[in-house]
Order: structure tokens, then C-alpha cells, then sequence
């Protein structure tokens, strides 16, 4: 009796002590899978954040490509429309000299042909040309100009060439001015582009700072 008294409790205690390895058993394999699990989603979060940093970072590579060609288009027409706002300047000076000259020539030639006149007792048909009037309203008027243009023939040539180049300042200011328009307008296109990249290279910046500070989180947290 007391024999089988201690074969039973010898047998609970090896029972309880290959229990106690079981279990203990059990809890390594427990720990080792979740270990093994946490390395896998670690490895998991890393790929995928490599990934998403590939190509957030391919797409900064374009944005900045987009960058430099606007900002090298965006020189170049400011360039052009500096050069084109001087030429439209000097026009301008240019005209206004003209018609500075144009205007004191003419009150000289009308000053001398009105003088001439007067002492002759005659009208000028010439002072009438240069005070405004059509010459075709005067009688006689192509024998009375022909008298005063002799007299007055270098300064009637003058004043002839200074008509043409401000007629032909004119011109060019206007096509200038036209031009000038257009590379405005391509300027503040250009503006606009570079705005645009700059502000989408931002906007992926801050993409790229979140995520990565996200994905270290979930990495911390495993």
C-alpha cells in the first residue's frame, strides 16, 4: 500500500515536471514565432517604406528637372523682355527728340517764311503747310510753295527726313510694343511654371518627411 502510495506520487511528480517542460516548451516556441513574426513586419514596413521612398524619390528627381527647365525658360525670357523694354525705351526717347525737333524746326521755318511774307505783302502758302492748313486751299499754291521750298530747301529736307525717321520710330515702337506684349505674357507663363514646380517639390517634401516619420513609428512599435 504504501508502496504504490509512492510510485504514485514519484509518477504525478514526473508527470508535473515533463508538464512544466512542455509548457515551457511551448512559451519559447511562442516567443520565438512572435520574435520571428515581429523581424517578418519589420522587414515588411522596411521594404515597403524603401519602396515608397523610391518612388517619391524618382518623382523628385522629375519635379526638379520641371524646376530647372521652367527656371531656365523663365531667364530667358526675362532676358528677352529686358531687352525689348530697353529697345521700347529708347524708341520712345527717340520719338520724343523727334517730335521736339520736328515741332521747333517748324515754328523756325514758319517764323522765317511768315517774316518774308509780310515784307513781300504776300500770304504764305508755306506758313499755311506748316501752321496746319491744306495747301490745296490757297490759290496759286503750288507757284507760292515753290518760291518759299527754294528758299527754304535745307531746312525743308530737314524736316523731311525727320517726318521719315519718326514715322518710321513709330512703326518700329509699335511693333516693338507688340512684341514686348507677347514675351509678357510668356513671362508671367514662365512665372506661373516655376511657381508651380516649386510649390509640388514642397508639397512632396512634406509627403516625404510624413512617411518616413510615420514608418518609424510602426517600426518603434513592433
Amino acid at each position: 500500500m504504501m508502496l504504490r502510495l509512492m510510485m504514485c506520487v514519484l509518477a504525478m511528480g514526473m508527470s508535473l515536471v515533463v508538464m512544466t517542460d512542455v509548457w515551457a516548451s511551448d512559451n519559447a516556441h511562442q516567443r520565438l514565432a512572435e520574435v520571428q513574426k515581429q523581424k517578418k513586419q519589420a522587414l515588411e514596413l522596411r521594404q515597403r517604406l524603401e519602396s515608397k521612398l523610391g518612388r517619391l524619390g524618382r518623382e523628385m528627381r522629375e519635379l526638379d528637372q520641371k524646376l530647372a527647365v521652367a527656371s531656365m525658360a523663365l531667364h530667358e525670357v526675362e532676358l528677352k523682355h529686358r531687352g525689348l523694354s530697353e529697345e521700347v525705351k529708347q524708341l520712345q526717347q527717340r520719338q520724343l527728340q523727334l517730335q521736339q525737333e520736328i515741332g521747333r524746326l517748324r515754328a523756325l521755318m514758319l517764323e522765317e517764311a511768315s517774316a518774308a511774307w509780310k515784307r513781300a505783302g504776300h500770304y504764305s502758302a508755306w506758313q499755311m503747310w506748316l501752321g496746319g492748313t491744306d495747301i490745296r486751299d490757297i490759290p496759286h499754291r503750288r507757284y507760292l510753295l515753290h518760291r518759299v521750298m527754294r528758299a527754304q530747301q535745307d531746312d525743308r529736307l530737314r524736316l523731311q527726313g525727320m517726318l521719315t525717321e519718326l514715322e518710321q520710330t513709330e512703326e518700329q515702337l509699335r511693333e516693338r510694343q507688340h512684341e514686348l506684349a507677347r514675351v509678357l505674357e510668356q513671362r508671367r507663363k514662365a512665372e506661373r511654371e516655376v511657381r508651380e514646380q516649386r510649390e509640388a517639390k514642397a508639397s512632396l517634401m512634406r509627403r516625404l518627411r510624413r512617411d518616413v516619420e510615420a514608418q518609424k513609428a510602426r517600426v518603434a512599435m513592433l
